[in-house]
């Protein structure tokens, strides 16, 4: 209820903290929008602004270090996100290796970010803004890296199922080892996302409902990245 009750109660409060809300219990107080709307000792909009600074120099490296083509571009996972306003051009880096996958990330103006990876999976950091949750924004670049690393090095698994009954499962995994998954045949951190039948159809398109993502190639000394 708060989502939407906020609003109305904090029109003239977008930087000030309401201590009144901290006694309320963690379950009606669940939502980044107490950070966006003042309602956090911390607001959002200075807690989690190193992030920005933060992806574009993990960018970087990978950029330098792996054989990937650089473009401003972002694209929303049909039927699950919503267009959203963006602080500054996204950038998606696509490596030269068919088996591999992109990774992407938006920068909002919480601001905060959302990384896509792999065919259908996205992240938001911070994953919730809210002083219940005390994420902070040394915590999320952690997650950030790790997540991106294990991408990068060929760690990480998708699938998509789609029974002929029921909900969709969006499954994901991780792998143990040090490089991609299939010679190692270890995983941990698996999850999975229910996805109405509807919006499964719409996301798998043609290719493979099973993916084990492969790592991503080095750059050779002396070559350069490129821009697409």
């Amino acid at each position: 209820p708060l989502r939407f009750v906020l609003p109305l109660m904090l029109p003239h409060q977008p930087d000030c903290s309401f201590p009144n809300l901290r006694r309320k219990p963690l379950l009606f107080g669940h939502a980044p929008i107490l950070s966006r709307l003042g309602a956090s000792g911390n607001p959002g909009a200075v807690q989690f602004r190193p992030l920005h600074q933060h992806a574009l120099d993990l960018l970087a490296r990978l950029e330098a270090t792996h054989d990937a083509r650089r473009s401003e571009v972002f694209d929303l996972l049909p039927g699950i996100m919503q267009p959203f306003e963006y602080a500054r051009p996204p950038v998606t880096l696509t490596p030269v290796a068919p088996d591999a996958t992109r990774v992407a990330i938006a920068f909002t103006t919480f601001p905060s970010l959302v990384v896509r990876y792999g065919s259908w999976h996205s992240q938001p950091f911070p994953s919730c803004g809210c002083d219940g949750c005390a994420k902070d924004a040394a915590g999320e670049a952690s997650r950030l890296d790790e997540i991106v690393e294990k991408v990068v090095v060929g760690r990480f698994a998708e699938e998509l199922r789609i029974p002929l009954f029921g909900d969709a499962h969006l499954i994901h995994a991780f792998s143990r080892g040090e490089s991609s998954g299939e010679s190692s045949g270890e995983w941990s951190g698996e999850g999975w996302t229910t996805l109405p039948r509807a919006v499964a159809r719409a996301l798998a398109g043609p290719g493979p409902r099973r993916v084990q993502w492969q790592p991503w190639p080095r750059r050779h000394a002396g070559s350069h990245a490129s821009a697409v």
